[in-house]
């Protein structure tokens, strides 16, 4: 048994040993022990990999793995590895990834770097060192914000706890959880901080996520958060880092310089004013706040490009956002990751410290909503005195990659998954949608870029590329702006294991992370609200909680692909939730509403029960099925939803689809012959003129229940009868079906010929 990996080097530039994470699926009942898993590279050599499992099927063989391993890829070039089963030696990597713990601290390290963690308040880093020379200062890194009385809280002066979150020979994670602390031994805002090295790398990946977990509501407000990072350089050590649009034909430079450059992330350049100036949604770019840093005299420039007034942007101030330190006996290079995306930022040296502005004092107030937090990475490695401009750019280019100006970083290396072996897995109802054949339905192809996926037209490369999330800040940044909007990120994510497309992984991923960070109620002193996913509503995160309105599958794809399990937490604890508003009699009331606030809880409980099988899960959907729905046919002859249902004044099938879907869920684990029997006697009537339409838009035009009777039954006279409706949609111009409500029916209508590539029309 065995599947692949295509990876693909986004830049013109080498990658050396290049760290890869990434999960792959194994189909049921064919792998029971991971130590039989082994990567290969074309020539069939084997590569050292940590192997992780994430999740087993129900017989406990094994459904997901997590890889962790290095590569070396060439400039624009493809790697392709081989992933087997069998008896493998485990090879292990040069410089392995090794922890040691002594009285609850932690050192990491790898034969280069060495990273040794302390628990005692006062103190975090005992030791930073490459090859046993400093890259940090001891004591040289912390954490602060101040209140808005100026009141410093600060990650070292507070408790705390570490843990080795994630270890194998390839990649370690350490973990530091605790609140920050005052001079005054008062604590606020909870934190988890990560440490990330890997095998034959002296570079240390860093994130840092908050949570409010404070009693106030709605929530807290702070002036600034910055970490502060003390590199062991002089303090006279140059400044370096790359200008973007330099002289009068706006050609790229690099820079040394003996200013303290502050390089910031801000869809305005009236930092004194960012809190009237700054429009929600509007797209950052990455700048210099002072342009005298660049040394591009104006003098030497055309008229028309001596003021700013008549140019009207501030290109001629963007600079990539990384800054290097390089003094007399080597240096220290940084990066804020995806700096742009959570603006406002601010990213500057003093002498020998890096500034890390989380939220920058110029931003004002930054308001934290009860359960809400963020979470951001920063990334530092170490320079040799005499390394070049282009070296130090390589190394930065090796943690992201900037694109279009007013868009995000993008990782370096694309990953592909083996979307033939995914389909044969049946994870995530892969199988179930139109197989990827760009050959034969180039147009159906196409047209679900353009229309479900959004594509660059050639403006991110040579070809159609599908567009990353754009930057539109803190809170925002990860949404549709819709405010949390219905399986948001499903499309992506099946998008990506239908077809392969890394930047649908990137983009499902953000948006899993917005739904962790943002939507997600991680605390609050409402028992209804805590541990929620809040519905749409002003900031994301100051409405209410309730069951139709929780869509966080998205949080199940993100854990298989990255490992970071704070994903699958956060989903088991909105089960919690939901389970809370199904058990008791007064809010099963909610549930019983209308058919969405019945459904959406069913979709969501059977997926999580594929990664925590909880029974109750089950029997909260039987309740659903039993004690509501099957109730509604027995008082109204059919599947209608009284409304208002404490004082009916009409009958409405409102948000059927999410029911149907649910049911059918339900009925692919349990196989309950009873709900089988229920579902179809209700579709005989829905599935039928009087209630199908083309027309309107994807939730008005579901034509999955079909799919979903069609799989039941195996009967395809379940998708002729509404044959004519789906031809009808699939051939308007402008889609007025959806990814969610359309792709398991339209798989089976190809499949039976009802449609075909010749049909579509373009938009």
């Amino acid at each position: 048994m065995e599947q692949k990996i295509f990876l693909k080097n986004r830049i013109h530039r080498q990658l050396k040993n290049q760290p890869i994470t990434y999960g792959v699926c194994w189909q049921e009942g064919e792998l029971f022990d991971e130590k039989e898993i082994a990567l290969f590279d074309e020539n069939n050599n084997q590569i050292p990999a940590g192997i992780t499992v994430l999740n087993r099927w129900q017989d406990n063989s094994i459904q997901w793995t997590l890889l962790d391993f290095n590569i070396d890829i060439g400039e624009s070039s493809h790697r392709t590895i081989t992933v087997k089963t069998g008896n493998f030696p485990q090879i292990k990597p040069d410089d392995p990834v090794n922890v040691e713990i002594k009285n609850n601290d932690i050192v990491m390290s790898n034969g280069i770097v060495k990273i040794s963690l302390s628990s005692k308040k006062g103190r975090l880093i005992e030791e930073w060192t490459v090859y046993g020379k400093k890259v940090v200062e001891p004591d040289g890194f912390d954490v602060f914000f101040k209140t808005l009385n100026n009141k410093k809280f600060s990650l070292k002066a507070g408790s705390r706890s570490i843990s080795v979150e994630h270890l194998n020979p390839l990649r370690c994670v350490v973990r530091i959880d605790g609140k920050h602390g005052c001079s005054d031994k008062k604590e606020m805002l909870d934190y988890f901080l990560r440490f990330e090295i890997f095998a034959g790398r002296d570079d240390v990946k860093i994130t840092y996520c908050f949570r409010n977990r404070e009693l106030p509501v709605p929530g807290i407000k702070i002036k600034s958060m910055y970490i502060e990072c003390r590199a062991s350089v002089e303090k006279d050590a140059k400044k370096c880092f790359t200008a973007k649009n330099l002289t009068r034909y706006y050609q790229p430079g690099f820079l040394r310089i003996d200013e303290d450059p502050v390089i910031v992330a801000s869809d305005t350049d009236n930092l004194d004013d960012f809190e009237n100036q700054h429009k929600r949604g509007n797209m950052a770019l990455v700048f210099v706040k002072d342009e005298k840093v660049l040394h591009d005299p104006d003098e030497q420039k055309p008229w028309f490009m001596r003021k700013v007034k008549y140019r009207m942007t501030v290109g001629h101030k963007l600079v990539f956002p990384y800054l290097a330190l390089l003094g007399k006996n080597g240096g220290v290079l940084a990066s804020f990751y995806q700096m742009n995306t959570l603006y406002p930022k601010e990213f500057k040296s003093r002498k020998n410290t890096f500034l890390f502005g989380i939220w920058p004092d110029w931003a004002k107030a930054l308001s934290i909503t009860q359960g809400a937090g963020r979470s951001h990475t920063i990334f530092v490695a170490p320079l040799n005195v005499d390394i070049s401009d282009i070296e130090i750019q390589n190394k930065y280019l090796s943690w992201e990659v900037p694109m279009m100006p007013g868009w995000p970083p993008q990782s370096p290396v694309e990953i592909s998954c083996d979307i033939e072996h995914v389909r044969k897995c049946k994870v995530f109802a892969i199988d179930m949608l139109p197989e990827y054949d760009m050959k034969n339905r180039p147009l159906f192809e196409k047209k679900v870029l353009n229309s479900w996926i959004g594509i660059s037209y050639g403006t991110l490369g040579w070809t159609e590329e599908v567009v990353p999330m754009l930057p539109t800040g803190f809170w925002d940044y990860g949404d549709n702006g819709a405010n949390n909007e219905e399986m948001f990120g499903l499309v992506y994510f099946q998008n990506h294991l239908r077809t392969g497309n890394w930047t649908s992984a990137e983009n499902g991923i953000a948006i899993a992370r917005h739904i962790l960070e943002v939507d997600f109620v991680d605390f609050s002193i409402d028992a209804l609200q805590n541990g929620g996913m809040v519905a749409h509503c002003l900031n994301h995160n100051d409405g209410a909680v309730y069951p139709s309105h929780m869509w966080f599958t998205e949080l199940l794809f993100a854990y298989v692909l990255t490992g970071d399990k704070e994903f699958k937490n956060a989903a088991t604890r909105i089960c919690e939730n939901l389970l809370q508003w199904i058990g008791n009699d007064k809010y099963f009331e909610i549930i019983s509403g209308d058919h969405r606030e019945s459904g959406q809880p069913m979709i969501n409980l059977t997926w999580c029960y594929e990664f925590n099988r909880d029974k109750r899960y089950l029997q909260a959907c039987e309740k659903i099925i039993k004690e509501n729905l099957m109730k509604q046919v027995e008082k109204y002859g059919k599947m209608f939803a009284p409304k208002p249902h404490s004082m009916p004044l009409k009958l409405v099938r409102y948000g059927d689809y999410a029911t149907w879907e649910g049911m059918f869920w339900y009925w692919k684990i349990t196989k309950d012959e009873k709900v089988k029997n229920f579902m179809l006697s209700q579709l005989e009537w829905r599935l039928s003129n009087e209630f199908m339409t083309p027309f309107v838009y994807h939730r008005v035009s579901d034509i999955n229940p079909a799919a979903y009777a069609y799989y039941m039954t195996g009967d395809r006279t379940w998708i002729d009868r509404i044959a004519k409706f789906i031809k009808a949609s699939f051939r308007c111009a402008k889609w007025p079906i959806g990814w969610i409500h359309s792709m398991y029916a339209l798989k089976i209508a190809f499949d039976l010929g009802i449609i075909c590539d010749d049909d579509i029309i373009p938009q």
